[in-house]
C-alpha cells in the first residue's frame, strides 16, 4: 500500500511532508473503497492537456469563450496550488478557523480532471465550476504557510493525514453525486454552496473538527520547535506571544476574503425586508382635495407604466407570436367553476384598466413573495404583547376601524404584523377574512395604492365565492373609473350594511409599511379607510409605518401601538435563541458562548434587524475566541452596524474598484426605479473595464449583505429533469443566466437604502462609499446624457447598452432633482454643459428619444400643473451660470446660457427641427409615426404647431412646413402617405377609406420620384405592402411585396456598413417569405405559400420561424384540401425536432392538447400513430416536470389516445397524471389557465370514466369506476359534486348501482344548488346553473317540460331587478328581515306577487307534468310498447332523441317491440333507468319519435331556416358547439345539450351528423364528437319567446320566474320524487294473460 502511495503522489524532493501524501491515500481508500491507481500521471502539463477535452465539452452555444477561460483559469490556478503542496505545502496553520466548506479536490492533479469532466457532462454553471476551483486554490495556497518548519512530530503528522482525508471524502461524495443523473447539477451546486446537501454537511463538520485538530496541533508542534532549535526556556513564553501575534495578524489579513468565501458558500441573505421610513410632506383635507388627489394618482399610474416599460422598440415578430398566441384554453367550464370564473373576471378588469392598476400581476406576484418571506422568519410567540393590547383588543372589537402600528426602522414592525395576521386567520369561525400588502418602493408596482387594493381584492376572492361572484357582477354591469366607486365596488358594497355578503363576515387589510408608498398614494388608502368609517363598513385595517413627519395616517384618529425596543425585547430575545439554533456556525458554540451572544447581542440591540445582521456577522466569523473578542465591540445602533459593513466592505479595494461601487451605490439609492442585475453590470463597466469585478459575485460575495438580487426567478429551471434528451434541448441552447440578468439588484433592505441617502455634503469624506443626494443625481445625470450620446454617435439602435432605456426615461427626472441655489460653479458648468448638448440635438440625440422614449414624458405639456417640466426649469439654472464668474464653459455653450437666460421661448426649436427631419427622412413605417408624434410634441410646446380638427392632411402638412416649405421628393410624399394611413383610423368610416385612398397616392407618388435609389424604393414598397395587407387586397400585397424584395436584393449589393446596418433594421428576408406565403394563404394558393414557408425555413436557419408561422404552415392543408392527410405528415416529418419542438411549445404553453387536432388527424389517416407518439415523448424529455406546458401535452396525450387510438384506458390514466401534477407557476396568466383548464380536464375524465362504466357489463368493474369518479382529484366533498356536472355523472352511476337514498341524496344536492344559484342577487352566472338544472329535470318523470323551460333559458336574463342593479347599492333595503325574522321580498321579487294570478294559482297546484298554467305541448305519433301500439300521452315532452333499444344484461327495457319493466309502462317513461345495448343511458326521451327518423318538422319547433324573432332580455351568455366550435350566443339558434357527455352541446348541423352516424349513414369524421347513441334535451322549447321583466314568455302565456322557480321548487319537484318512490322497481305481470 505504502508503494502504491508513492505512485501516485507527484515527485517531490523539497517536500518533507510526501510520506503523509502516501498515508492520506491509504486512509481515502479504505474509507471509501475507491482505487486510486488509475489516476496516476506524472507532471502538471499532462493533466492541464486530458483536461483540455473537458473544458472544450463547456464550450457550446450556451457558453461564451471567456467564461470557458475562466475556468481553465481557474483550473490551472488550482493545480497549480496542488503542485506547490506536492513540493511541501501541509498545514493551515493560523488560517484553520477560515477554511471555507469544502468542495472537491484531487488526491493528485488527474481527480481534479477527472472532476471537471464530470461538471462538462452535467452541463454545470460556468461561475459554479470557476468558484469551486478556485476555493480549492485558496486551500493549497493557505498550506504553504508553514513549508519547510518541520514535521517530525507524530501528533502533527497524524492531525495533517487526518486533514487530507476528511478532504478526499468530500471528494468521493461530491463526485459520486455529480454523477448521479436524476441530480439537476445547478439545483445541487447551489445546495453544496449554502451547505443544504446533509450528507455534505456532516462530512464538512469531520473537515472542520480535523482542521480544529490541526489548528492547536500546529500551535503545539511549533512551541516545540521553538524550545528545540533555541534552548531557551526562559523566552519561550514571549516567543510563543510572538508567533500567537503573528497568528493573529495573519487572521486579520485574511479576513476580508475569508468573510466573503463564507458568504459566498452559506449563501448568507438577509432574511427581513423590514422597517419602513418617510419623510413625506404636506397633508390637508382628503375630502376638500380629493379631485386633486385623483389627478395625481392618475399621473403617478401614467409615470408609473413608463418607469416599468422604458424600453420601448419596435414591434417585431415575437411581439406578433405573442398577439396570436392562445392566451386562454377553450371550453364552457363547470357550474363549479363559480370561484374560478369570478376570479377571471375580476383579474380582466384589472387588465382592462391597466392604466389604474399599473402592472398589478407583477405586484400580486412580489407581494406574496414579501409575505412569504416574512412569514418563513416567523418565530414562534414573537409578538405576543401586541395581540394582548388594549388598542389591539378595541380593534377587532370594532371600536376603531383603524389600527395604526408606528416605531422606528428596523425594530420589527413586519415581524409584529405577521403576527397579528396568523392570531386572525386562526380563528375557529369561517366569518373572517385576513388580507395583506407590503408596500416596498424598490418596486413601482408595489407603491400603488390601487394595486395594494387589487391584491386585497383577489386575496378575498380567493377564499370567498360568494364575495368573488358579487365583484365580478357588479364589474359586469358597471364601469368604475372612480376610485370612490372602485374601493366600493370592491369593498363597501360587500361589506356594508345590507349588503350580500353575511353579516358576520368580516374583513382584516394589513398594509405594510405604509411610509414606504408616495404621498398621493397614502392620502388615497387614507381616503379608503375615511369612507369605510363613513359608511360603518366590517372592515378593519391594519397599517404600519415609520413616525410621521407630516400627518396623514394621524388625523384620522387611529388606535396606536407604538414599537419600542422596551415592548420587542422579549422577541429580540427570541429571535436571538431562534437564530443559535440555526445559524450553521453559531450553533456548535459553547453553551457559554451562546449565553454570552444572548446576552451582549440583546442588550446592544435597537431592534430586530440589528440582531439579524449581527448574528449573521458573528457566523461567519466562525471561531469562538473571535466572536468573544468581537462581541466586546459592538455596533451602538443600526446605522452604526450599518457603517461597519461599509467599512469591510471598503477595506483592501483597488481604486477603481472603490469608485465603480460607490457609483453604483449612488444608482440604487437616489434611481427612480430599482436596476436589474444587466444594467448594473453595464454601470460598473463603464466605470472600471476590469472584468474580475463581478455584480452578480458581489451579491454573494463581499457584498453579500449590503445587496441582494430580488424579484422571482423561473421556478421551471431548477426543476428540469437531466434524464431528458440533451442532445436537441432548445431551451438549452439560450443562456441560461438572462433569466437571471432582469432580476433586481436591491439593498437588503429599505432602512439600508435610507442609510445611503441620509449622509449629508458636510459629513462626506473621500472615504466614504455613500453619496449626497445632489452629487449622486448629478453623478446620474451626467452617466445618463453620456450613455445617450455614445448610442446616438454610434447609431447604437439594435444592440444597445443595458443602461439607455433607463437613461431616456429619467435622465430629466433627476435633472429635475437639482437645486441651482445650491449649486456650485463647477456644478452650474457641468450641468448647463450637459442639457446644451441635448437641446442642441447633438448626434441627433432626437432619434434616441424618438426610438426609446414617449414624447408625453420627454415633453410634457405646460399646462401640468402636477410637476414642473424640465425645460421650464432650464432659465433658472441659465441665469444662475450668467451670474456666476467662477462659472467655466466653452463658448458655444455661454452664448446660448446668454440667450437662454433672456429668451426661454425657443428652447425646445433645435430638437424640433430635428423631430420633423427625422421623420421626413425616415424610411422604417413604425419609427416614422413615433418621430411624426414628436415633432408634433415639440412644435406644439414652441408654439410652432396647432391641431386642425377633422382634417389630418392638413395637420400633416403643417408639421411639414413647420421650418421651412416643404420639398415634395420621394421622402417627404413617403412621409405623409405613412401618416395619412395612420390617421385613417381616427376618423369614422367614410372618411376612412378617401384617406386611405388619399395615403395609397402618395406612397405611388413618392415610388415615382425615387430615383435608382432601391433602397429607398424597396422601403416605400414596404410600407405600401402593408397598407395593402391592412385593406385585405392580398393580391396587390404580394405584387407590391415582389416588387420590394427585388429592390432590396439590389440594395442589399455592394453596401456600406451603415447602409447595410439600415437594411438589417429594415427587414429580415426570412420574414418578408412567411408574410408573402400569408397573402398568398389568404388568396387560396396554398402550394405557392407552402414554398414561400419553406424558402423562409432555409433563410432563418437555426434561429427557426416562430411557433405562429409554424402553425400557419400546418393550417394549409385542412381536411378539405388534404382528406387523407399525407400532404400534412409530409410537411411535419420534413421539419427538424426543434422546428416540431418548438410549435408544440405554441401550442401547449397555454392552449390544450386539442390543439393539436390536425396532426392527429393526418397521423391517423396515414396509419402513423406511432410516429407521433414518439414526436411528443421526445419533446416530453425537454420540459420541467411540474410545468403547465407538461400539464398540456398530458391533456395532448389523453386526445390523442382518446379520438385517434380509441384508448380510454390510456386516455383516462394521461389525464389522471394532469390532474396529480402540480405545476409551478410562472406568471399570474399561467395561474388563471391551469385553474379553468383543470376544470375542463376534469370534465374529461369523468367523462371517459362514465362512458366506460355505461358501457361495462361487470358489476365488480362499474363498482371500481363509481370509486373512481368519487374520488376524482379536486373533487372530495359532497359541496364539489353538487356545484358540478359531473355530481350528475355519479348521480346517475348511483341510479344503476344504488343505493336509491344517495341517488336521491345527489340529486337534491345539485337541485338545491342550482335553485340557490338562481335566487341569489348574483345573475351573471345563471346560465351555469340552468344547464346543469336542466339535466337534473330531465332525469325524473314529470319534470320534462320544466327541464326544457331551464334549458331555454340560459341565454336570457332571469331577473332584470339583480342584473341591472347599480354597483353602488348598498342601501339596507336589499335584504330586510321581518318580525319572525323571515326575510322579505328582495327588489329581485318585489312587486312579482300580483301579476299573473291566475298562473300563480295554477303553476303551484299542478300535477306532474300536466302545467295547467302553460299548455303542454302535444307530440304526435305512437308508441309501441312490448308489441302493443299506445297513444301518446299528452303531455310535456323534453324532445330528446333516443335510439331504439335493446335488452342488457341486468334486465333493462327494450323499446319498439321489446319488453319494458313495470315503471316504464307509466305514460311518462323515465328512461334514466334503462341504458341500451351499448351502455347509454336513455334519459326522458321524446315520447313517440324514433330516433331514427329524420328530425321534427313540426310548426312550432325552432329550426335554423325559421327562427323566430329574437324577445326578451338577453345576457351575454354563450355555449360553444363541440362539434364544430362554432359559438351559439342566443336562443334563436336551436341547440342540444348532451344528457350523458359532461357537458357537451351541439348545433342543429352537428347533432343531424350525430343522429346519422347513429344509423350508420352519412360520411364520417376522422374524430367522432360525443358518443354514439346518447340523448339529448333541445333548446329553445316550442313556442319559446324569451323571458321579458322577468316573466316567461312561450306562445301566448306569460309566467313570472319566481313564480315558475316556486312551484318547481315547492310542489312539482317533490311530487316527482313521490313517483318514484312508489315506482314498481321492474315488477311486472308474467302469464296472467293465458
Amino acid at each position: 500500500m505504502a508503494s502504491k502511495g508513492r505512485n501516485l503522489a507527484p515527485p517531490s524532493e523539497t517536500s518533507d511532508l510526501a510520506s503523509l501524501w502516501a498515508r492520506a491515500v491509504s486512509d481515502y481508500e479504505k474509507k471509501t473503497g475507491s482505487k486510486l491507481a488509475h489516476m496516476k500521471v506524472e507532471s502538471l502539463s499532462q493533466v492541464m492537456d486530458g483536461a483540455q477535452s473537458s473544458l472544450e465539452r463547456f464550450q457550446d452555444k450556451r457558453h461564451p469563450g471567456s467564461s470557458v477561460d475562466r475556468v481553465r483559469n481557474a483550473f490551472g490556478n488550482h493545480l497549480g496550488g496542488m503542485q506547490k503542496f506536492m513540493a511541501g505545502v501541509e498545514a493551515i496553520g493560523a488560517a484553520a478557523g477560515a477554511f471555507p466548506p469544502a468542495m472537491p479536490v484531487g488526491i493528485v492533479f488527474m481527480a481534479a480532471g477527472r472532476l471537471l469532466s464530470a461538471f462538462a457532462g452535467v452541463k454545470a454553471d460556468f461561475d459554479k465550476v470557476e468558484a469551486f476551483f478556485d476555493t480549492s486554490t485558496r486551500f493549497f495556497e493557505r498550506l504553504s504557510i508553514i513549508e519547510n518548519k518541520g514535521c517530525n512530530h507524530a501528533p502533527l503528522k497524524t492531525a495533517i493525514v487526518r486533514v487530507f482525508s476528511a478532504h478526499l471524502s468530500i471528494l468521493a461524495m461530491v463526485e459520486t453525486k455529480v454523477g448521479e443523473k436524476h441530480l439537476r447539477m445547478k439545483q445541487w451546486m447551489n445546495a453544496v454552496m449554502s451547505m443544504e446537501d446533509e450528507e455534505l454537511a456532516a462530512a464538512y463538520g469531520t473537515m472542520q473538527q480535523t482542521v480544529d485538530e490541526l489548528a492547536e496541533t500546529v500551535g503545539y508542534s511549533t512551541l516545540a520547535e521553538i524550545k528545540d532549535t533555541q534552548g531557551l526556556v526562559l523566552t519561550v513564553s514571549a516567543q510563543a506571544d510572538h508567533i500567537d501575534e503573528n497568528i493573529r495578524k495573519f487572521r486579520t489579513s485574511l479576513q476580508g476574503d475569508v468573510r466573503a468565501l463564507y458568504e459566498s458558500n452559506l449563501d448568507i441573505k438577509a432574511e427581513f425586508t423590514l422597517m419602513r421610513a418617510t419623510t413625506e410632506s404636506g397633508f390637508t383635507s382628503i375630502t376638500e382635495q380629493q379631485k386633486h388627489l385623483e389627478t395625481v394618482v392618475t399621473q403617478f399610474h401614467v409615470d408609473l407604466l413608463k418607469k416599468l416599460h422604458p424600453e420601448k422598440s419596435k414591434p417585431d415578430s415575437q411581439d406578433k407570436d405573442k398577439k396570436k398566441q392562445p392566451i386562454k384554453s377553450g371550453g364552457k367550464g363547470d357550474a363549479g367553476d363559480k370561484k374560478s370564473k369570478a376570479l377571471r373576471s375580476i383579474k380582466a378588469f384589472f387588465d382592462e384598466k391597466g392604466t389604474s392598476f399599473p402592472d398589478w400581476r407583477s405586484a400580486q406576484t412580489e407581494n406574496t413573495a414579501q409575505h412569504q418571506e416574512i412569514r418563513n422568519a416567523f418565530i414562534t410567540h414573537t409578538g405576543e404583547w401586541l395581540a394582548s393590547s388594549e388598542q389591539f383588543e378595541q380593534w377587532t372589537a370594532g371600536e376603531n376601524p383603524l389600527l395604526w402600528i408606528r416605531g422606528p426602522e428596523g425594530v420589527g414592525k413586519s415581524f409584529l404584523v405577521d403576527t397579528i395576521l396568523q392570531k386572525l386567520s386562526q380563528k375557529e369561525d369561517t366569518h373572517t377574512t385576513v388580507v395583506y400588502f407590503h408596500f416596498k418602493e424598490d418596486f413601482p408596482y408595489l407603491q400603488s395604492a390601487h394595486n395594494a387594493l387589487a391584491c386585497a381584492t383577489l386575496q378575498v376572492a380567493d377564499s370567498n365565492t360568494r364575495y368573488a361572484e358579487t365583484v365580478a357582477a357588479k364589474l359586469k354591469e358597471e364601469d368604475g373609473s372612480a376610485e370612490a366607486a372602485m374601493w366600493q365596488r370592491f369593498f363597501l358594497y360587500p361589506f356594508g350594511p345590507g349588503g350580500p355578503l353575511s353579516a358576520d363576515d368580516q374583513l382584516y387589510i394589513a398594509f405594510d409599511g405604509l411610509d414606504e408608498a408616495p404621498e398621493e398614494q397614502r392620502k388615497m388608502i387614507m381616503q379608503f379607510i375615511q369612507d369605510l368609517k363613513a359608511k360603518n363598513a366590517r372592515i378593519r385595517i391594519l397599517v404600519t409605518s415609520q413616525p410621521e413627519q407630516v400627518p396623514i395616517v394621524e388625523p384620522l384618529e387611529p388606535l396606536t401601538i407604538e414599537v419600542t425596543k422596551a415592548k420587542m425585547l422579549k422577541d429580540i430575545k427570541l429571535l436571538i435563541s431562534s437564530r443559535l439554533r440555526t445559524l450553521p456556525r453559531l450553533r456548535k458554540f459553547s453553551t457559554g458562548t451562546k449565553k454570552l451572544i444572548r446576552r451582549k447581542v440583546g442588550a446592544q440591540a435597537d431592534g430586530m434587524l440589528y440582531v439579524e445582521h449581527m448574528l449573521r456577522r458573528l457566523s461567519y466569523i466562525g471561531r469562538e475566541g473571535a466572536v468573544r473578542k468581537d462581541l466586546d465591540n459592538l455596533p451602538t445602533s443600526l446605522h452604526a452596524l450599518y457603517k461597519l459593513m461599509l467599512d469591510e466592505c471598503r477595506r483592501d479595494r483597488m481604486p477603481e474598484q472603490y469608485e465603480a461601487l460607490k457609483k453604483l451605490f449612488a444608482w440604487l439609492a437616489f434611481s427612480k426605479r430599482s436596476l436589474n442585475l444587466a444594467e448594473a453590470s453595464e454601470l460598473v463597466k463603464l466605470t472600471i473595464a476590469d472584468d474580475e469585478f463581478d455584480i452578480e459575485a458581489e451579491t454573494i460575495g463581499r457584498s453579500a449583505r449590503i445587496l441582494e438580487l430580488s424579484g422571482p426567478k423561473n421556478p421551471e429551471e431548477d426543476d428540469k429533469d437531466d434524464t431528458r434528451d440533451d442532445s436537441d434541448d432548445e431551451e438549452d441552447d439560450k443562456d441560461s443566466n438572462l433569466d437571471n440578468q432582469q432580476r433586481s439588484l436591491t439593498f437588503q433592505e429599505r432602512s439600508l437604502r435610507q442609510y445611503f441617502k441620509t449622509i449629508s455634503v458636510e459629513d462626506h469624506n473621500g472615504e466614504e462609499l455613500r453619496t449626497p443626494a445632489s452629487a449622486a443625481h448629478l453623478t446620474i445625470l451626467t452617466m445618463s446624457v453620456d450613455i445617450l450620446m455614445k448610442s446616438a454617435q454610434e447609431g447604437v439602435f439594435g444592440e444597445a447598452p443595458e443602461l439607455r432605456g433607463y437613461a431616456v426615461s429619467s435622465w430629466h427626472e433627476h435633472f429635475n432633482e437639482l437645486d441651482p441655489e445650491n449649486a456650485s460653479s463647477d456644478q452650474i458648468s457641468q450641468v448647463l454643459a450637459l442639457l446644451y448638448r441635448i437641446v442642441n440635438n447633438e448626434h441627433n440625440i432626437a432619434n434616441m428619444f424618438e426610438r426609446l422614449g414617449f414624447a408625453s414624458d420627454l415633453y410634457p405639456d405646460k399646462d401640468n400643473d402636477l410637476k414642473k417640466p424640465w425645460y421650464d426649469r432650464l432659465q433658472a439654472w441659465a441665469i444662475k451660470g450668467t451670474a456666476s464668474p467662477d462659472a467655466t464653459l466653452e463658448p458655444p455653450v455661454k452664448e446660448w446660457v446668454q440667450t437662454l437666460a433672456i429668451s426661454p421661448g425657443d428652447i425646445l426649436v433645435t430638437l424640433a427641427q430635428g423631430h420633423v427631419r427625422n421623420w421626413l427622412s425616415g424610411y422604417d413605417t413604425y419609427f416614422m409615426k413615433e418621430s411624426y408624434g414628436f415633432a408634433k410634441a415639440t412644435l406644439k410646446l414652441s408654439g410652432r404647431f396647432e391641431s386642425v380638427e377633422g382634417q389630418p392632411l392638413k395637420e400633416i402638412q403643417s408639421v411639414a412646413n413647420a421650418f421651412s416649405p416643404m420639398e415634395e421628393d420621394f421622402r417627404a410624399m413617403r412621409a405623409i402617405g405613412i401618416q395619412l394611413y395612420d390617421a385613417a383610423y381616427e376618423v369614422d368610416e367614410d372618411k376612412r377609406k378617401e384617406l386611405q385612398t388619399q395615403s395609397i397616392e402618395y406612397l405611388q407618388n413618392s415610388i415615382d420620384l425615387t430615383n435608382n435609389d432601391s433602397f429607398e424604393r424597396g422601403g416605400t414598397l414596404l410600407g405600401l405592402t402593408t397598407l395593402y395587407a391592412r385593406m385585405e387586397n392580398n393580391e396587390k400585397a404580394v405584387e407590391t411585396l415582389e416588387r420590394a424584395m427585388k429592390e432590396l436584393a439590389q440594395a442589399s449589393l455592394d453596401v456600406s456598413p451603415i447602409r447595410q446596418k439600415q437594411l438589417d433594421g429594415l427587414f429580415s428576408l426570412w420574414f418578408l417569405h412567411c408574410d408573402k406565403a400569408e397573402y398568398l394563404a389568404k388568396l387560396d394558393n396554398k402550394d405557392a405559400a407552402l414554398d414561400e414557408y419553406n424558402e423562409a425555413r432555409k433563410l432563418v436557419g437555426e434561429q427557426l420561424l416562430y411557433g405562429w408561422q409554424l402553425d400557419d404552415i400546418t393550417l394549409l392543408f385542412d381536411e378539405k384540401n388534404d382528406p387523407q392527410g399525407r400532404t400534412t405528415m409530409t410537411i411535419l416529418k420534413s421539419w427538424s425536432k426543434k422546428e416540431r419542438d418548438r410549435w408544440f411549445s405554441w401550442h401547449l404553453q397555454y392552449g390544450s392538447g386539442a390543439a393539436l387536432g390536425r396532426m392527429y388527424r393526418a397521423a391517423k389517416m396515414t396509419k402513423e400513430t406511432d410516429e407521433v407518439l414518439e414526436w411528443l415523448a421526445a419533446y416530453e424529455k425537454t420540459l420541467a416536470p411540474q410545468s403547465l406546458t407538461l400539464f398540456n401535452l398530458k391533456t395532448a396525450y389523453a386526445e390523442f389516445y382518446e379520438k385517434v387510438l380509441q384508448d380510454g384506458d390510456k386516455a383516462r390514466e394521461a389525464l389522471r397524471s394532469a390532474l396529480q401534477l402540480r405545476p409551478k407557476l410562472v406568471d399570474g396568466w399561467e395561474e388563471d389557465i391551469l385553474n379553468e383548464r383543470i376544470s375542463t380536464v376534469r370534465m374529461d375524465l369523468a367523462g371517459i370514466i362514465f362512458s366506460q362504466f355505461m358501457t361495462s357489463p361487470d358489476p365488480d368493474r362499474k363498482e371500481a369506476l363509481l370509486e373512481e369518479l368519487r374520488g376524482l382529484p379536486g373533487m372530495k366533498t359532497d359541496d364539489e359534486f353538487r356545484e358540478s356536472h359531473i355530481g350528475m355523472l355519479l348521480a346517475n352511476m348511483y341510479r344503476i348501482m344504488g343505493p336509491a337514498r344517495e341517488y336521491y341524496n345527489q340529486m337534491t344536492r345539485i337541485f338545491q344548488t342550482c335553485i340557490a344559484g338562481l335566487e341569489d342577487d348574483v345573475s351573471w352566472n345563471d346560465g351555469d346553473s340552468l344547464r346543469l338544472l336542466a339535466k337534473v329535470l330531465s332525469s325524473l318523470d314529470g319534470l320534462e317540460r320544466d327541464a326544457r323551460i331551464t334549458i331555454s333559458s340560459q341565454f336570457s336574463v332571469m331577473d332584470p331587478s339583480v342584473h341591472n342593479a347599480p354597483a353602488n347599492i348598498v342601501e339596507a333595503e336589499l335584504k330586510v328581515e321581518g318580525p319572525e325574522g323571515d326575510t322579505e321580498d328582495s327588489p329581485k321579487d318585489a312587486g312579482s306577487q300580483t301579476l299573473f294570478p291566475a298562473e300563480k294559482e295554477s303553476l303551484d297546484h299542478a300535477e306532474d307534468v300536466d302545467l295547467e298554467s302553460v299548455p303542454a305541448t302535444k307530440p304526435e305519433g305512437n308508441v309501441e310498447v312490448n308489441g302493443e301500439v299506445k297513444e301518446a300521452q299528452k303531455t310535456a315532452s323534453i324532445e330528446a332523441h333516443h335510439p331504439d333499444e335493446e335488452v342488457t344484461a341486468n334486465g333493462n327495457v327494450k323499446v319498439n317491440g321489446e319488453s319494458q319493466r313495470d315503471e316504464d309502462t307509466s305514460a311518462s317513461k323515465n328512461t334514466a333507468d334503462t341504458p341500451t345495448a351499448n351502455g347509454n343511458v336513455d334519459v326522458n326521451t321524446e315520447t313517440g319519435k324514433n330516433e331514427n327518423s329524420p328530425p321534427s318538422d313540426e310548426p312550432a319547433e325552432i329550426s335554423k331556416d325559421q327562427a323566430p324573432e329574437l324577445t326578451g332580455d338577453l345576457n351575454d351568455y354563450r355555449v360553444g358547439c363541440d362539434g364544430c366550435d362554432r359559438a351559439i350566443t342566443q336562443w334563436s339558434e336551436p341547440f342540444y345539450l348532451c344528457l350523458i357527455c359532461p357537458n357537451i352541446d351541439l348545433c342543429e348541423d352537428c347533432h343531424t351528423k350525430r343522429l346519422a352516424w347513429n344509423r350508420g349513414q352519412g360520411e364520417k369524421s376522422w374524430t367522432a364528437f360525443c358518443a354514439e347513441n346518447h340523448h339529448y334535451i333541445k333548446g329553445p322549447m316550442k313556442g319559446w319567446k324569451g323571458i321579458k321583466n322577468g316573466v316567461i314568455q312561450i306562445d301566448d302565456t306569460e309566467i313570472l320566474v319566481k313564480d315558475w322557480i316556486k312551484g318547481l321548487k315547492e310542489d312539482r319537484w317533490p311530487k316527482a320524487w313521490e313517483k318514484y318512490w312508489r315506482r314498481q322497481g321492474g315488477l311486472k305481470d308474467i302469464g296472467v294473460e293465458d
